[in-house]
This record gives C-alpha cells, structure tokens and sequence, in this order.
C-alpha cells in the first residue's frame, strides 16, 4: 500500500519509533513520526503510560501504535497525525507523502527502524532553530537575557525554549541499542548535529563494533557539514546510507542563516561525502523555507542539480513555528510573487525534478498570497534581534529585493521614533511653560465660608 491524497496510510507507524525527548534521563515520549510534535496539543492525542521503563520493541508493539496502524488502513484520520492532514487541506503535500521511503523497503520485517537524538549538541547556530536543538544558540538566549530582550523575543520569535541536558544514553532504551544493533534495520537520527555529536558518533561505532552496520541502512538528518575522511570512512561500512542533507540556501543566504558555517566549506565536506562514500541512495536536500531564503530557492535549486547531484530528491518545508515573524506570511505580496515567478522560470528544466515538487513550493506561495498577513514589525524585530546577538547585518547577507524592504521597515521605524521623541519633548517644554506660570488664587462660587475667614483675619 502507498500513502495517496485519497488514503490515510503512512509508512512510518508500520516501520518506524523516534527516540528523541528526554528528561533526566529518561524518555518522555516516543512518537513513530517526530513531524506529529509539531502540531500545538499533540500529546493530548498521543498517551503511552509509563514509556519512560519500556524498550523499543516493547514501545513499538504498543496498543496506541497498532490502533493508528489500524485507523491508516482504514482511511481513519487519526487525530495524533494532525499536522499532515493540516497540510493536506491545504493543498500541500504532507510529510506521509514522503514516508514511502527505499530504507523502509530494503528493511526486514523482523527489524525495526530507530529514529533517535542523542543530544542538542550542534556546530551552528541556524537562525531557524533553537537551543533545544543546538546547544549553541544558548549564546543568544543568554544575550537576549542580560539585554532585557526575552519579552520581544518572545513577540517575534515565539518559544525560545532554553537548552537542558538530554542524558539520553543514561536510559533504558539506549542500553537497550547499543546491546540490540542486530534487530535495528535502520538507524535514524537528527540532533543538534549527529555527525558532530560524540554520543551519536558512539552509536554509529558501536554498529560497526558488532558487525552489524553492513545488515544496517543509515538515515541521518544533517546539516552536511561534518564528512570528513574519518566519517566517510565510518559510513561506508553500512549496508546503505540515506541522509537528508538541510542546506538553507546558497552563498551569503546560507551563511546568514547557517551561522557561523562558511558555505565553501560547506559545499567541500558534501563534495567529500559524494567522492568517498559509495554505498549511497539518491541525495536528499531540505530547506526550511522562511523569508531570509525565498528569494534564494532558484540557485539553491540551481546548485544542487548543477552542481552536486543532477538527480537529488529536493524537499521545502515551512520554518516553525507558523507565527514568528522570519515566516513567509509576513512578507508583503509582491516578494511572494516574486519569488514565485522566478520559480516558473525553471520549471520544467531539471530532467528528475517530478512535476510534483514544483506544484507544491509553488502551492505554498500561492496560499500565502491569497492568506497573507504582512507584518512588517515582527519581521524586522526578528531579524534585527539576531543581527544584534551575532554581530551581523542583514544588508551584507540577503536579497537586494529583502534588503530594500528591511531598509524601508527600519527607516519608517526611525521616523517613528523621531516622531515620539519630538512629541515628547514638545510637551515636556509645554508643561515646562505652564508650570513657570504664577499661581492665581481662585474662589469658587461655593466658598462663602472661606470668604468669611479671609474678612475676619482683615478685621
């Protein structure tokens, strides 16, 4: 069975567990697709008691896991999956449209596929994310804090949730990995950074160790710029690997967004990857599609096809969450359109670029055209923020298109402030003025008996 718009089926609760939120140790929840936390109230819709002492396979064969296998057979739209169905009334294509993976075909049926975070810990500080996935965003954080910004950020941004320690391989189910490699199929991951990760990098070791990588496929999630010698050498003794490179845009774009990653070192360590690891699947390449990079899609496109690899699968999400101010919505609609034209100009030129992924980018600027709600200030105090907390200027990084409609945004926000100032100290010389006027004495109407008093002191 294939996932369609006219079924409800998805690979992932057949094949596949996420192992990836800890607290103290311990797993606070396990999910069998990590796209079902990005909808507000998941967790309402998805309960598994006590699975912080249950071990993969014991978290796989759960009841509530064969209930939604159950409701994806059946064309029942289980409420836990909501983020794919929200997409999917939209028009756009889902994250179960993806689930029709070759690593889950390739897979033995007896074998499960473990999709995990070992930790935040991250080489980079993407404007997109946050400390909960990159430990160095904390650099930020604690800026925003000692410059009584948190109130602001939290306008603009949303939740910028403060980094913990996961302590992830203090748990019962990644004892339960390390001693089980032959019953994984396939290991997944995303962070922070995997391949930058010791604790994940432990993990990848430790399948080779046993013997059990050439019998394993490996999907990681990475920001592609960790493939050196030692690593190409280490993912090459698996069966196959399947990696997701997220690449948000190319040149100065990326390293705008991609702090503090040069994008020529960038490109060198994917270059490295494709030369010296053989056993490979076709390339994935995601971007998280935000205002910073929109007029940017056409020579990322251009790069990868031309470039890298004339027959990567190319994949756009939307950044999150939906309501801070770098979203696309929050442009004005002549920068949607303008991003969409240029789109149309390549449609069509890449032989193994599907009609389909075209469709949906563009279905996407399309929807926020006819839903747009242009915020002018939350988009600039965004960007400004972080501009402030990294010592960079969005005129030396962005479009020309972006920067002229930032540099009008920033100037009307001078005027305005002008305009307060001036108003301010206009009224304070007023009441200046009036406050040297000399005091009058006033008898009401009402004051006879005052009146009186004042005539008998004369007496």
């Amino acid at each position: 069975m294939k996932p369609e718009k006219s079924n409800t089926y998805c690979h992932y609760p057949f094949h596949e567990i996420t192992l990836k939120n800890w607290r103290n140790g311990k797993l606070d929840f396990s999910l069998p697709c990590c796209h079902m936390a990005d909808r507000a109230g998941f967790r309402e819709d998805w309960k598994i008691e006590g699975i912080e002492n249950l071990t993969p396979e014991e978290i796989y064969n759960h009841p509530r896991m064969e209930q939604l296998r159950q409701n994806a057979l059946n064309g029942v739209r289980d409420p836990a999956c909501g983020i794919c169905w929200k997409n999917e009334d939209r028009g756009l294509q889902s994250f179960r449209m993806y689930s029709d993976d070759q690593s889950f075909l390739s897979m033995p049926d007896n074998k499960i596929s473990v999709d995990i975070i070992a930790s935040n810990i991250c080489n980079l500080r993407c404007r997109m994310c946050t400390p909960t996935a990159s430990h160095q965003l904390m650099k930020d954080y604690n800026y925003f804090q000692e410059n009584n910004q948190m109130e602001l950020l939290e306008e603009s941004f949303g939740r910028f949730v403060k980094s913990k320690p996961m302590q992830a391989t203090e748990s019962v189910q990644w004892e339960w990995m390390m001693n089980n490699t032959h019953k994984i199929g396939n290991l997944k991951g995303s962070g922070g950074e995997p391949f930058y990760d010791k604790k994940a990098i432990a993990l990848i070791k430790r399948f080779v160790e046993t013997g059990d990588a050439k019998n394993t496929n490996i999907f990681f999630h990475t920001n592609a710029t960790q493939f050196t010698d030692e690593m190409c050498d280490l993912l090459s003794n698996f069966k196959m690997n399947y990696h997701v490179f997220s690449v948000d845009g190319v040149g100065k774009t990326y390293e705008y967004i991609r702090y503090p990653q040069k994008f020529n070192e960038l490109d060198n360590s994917i270059r490295n990857y494709m030369y010296k690891v053989s056993k490979r699947h076709v390339t994935k390449f995601t971007m998280i599609l935000s205002a910073l990079n929109v007029l940017n899609i056409v020579d990322w496109i251009q790069w990868i096809i031309e470039t890298i690899d004339p027959k990567a699968a190319i994949i756009i999400n939307e950044v999150y969450p939906e309501d801070r101010g770098i979203h696309i919505k929050h442009l004005p609609i002549y920068i949607l359109m303008e991003a969409q034209g240029k789109l149309k100009q390549i449609e069509g030129k890449y032989q193994y670029i599907p009609k389909s992924t075209y469709d949906n980018i563009l279905n996407i600027l399309e929807f926020y055209i006819n839903n747009n709600e242009q915020n002018d200030v939350k988009f600039y105090n965004e960007i400004s923020m972080f501009d402030k907390s990294r010592n960079q200027n969005y005129q030396d990084y962005l479009d020309p298109i972006l920067v002229k409609h930032l540099d009008k945004i920033k100037n009307d926000n001078v005027e305005q402030k002008t305009h307060r100032v001036l108003m301010k100290k206009t009224f304070q010389e007023l009441y200046e003025r009036v406050d040297k006027i000399p005091k009058r004495a006033y008898i009401s109407n009402n004051s006879g008996e005052n009146h009186g008093k004042r005539n008998a002191n004369k007496d």
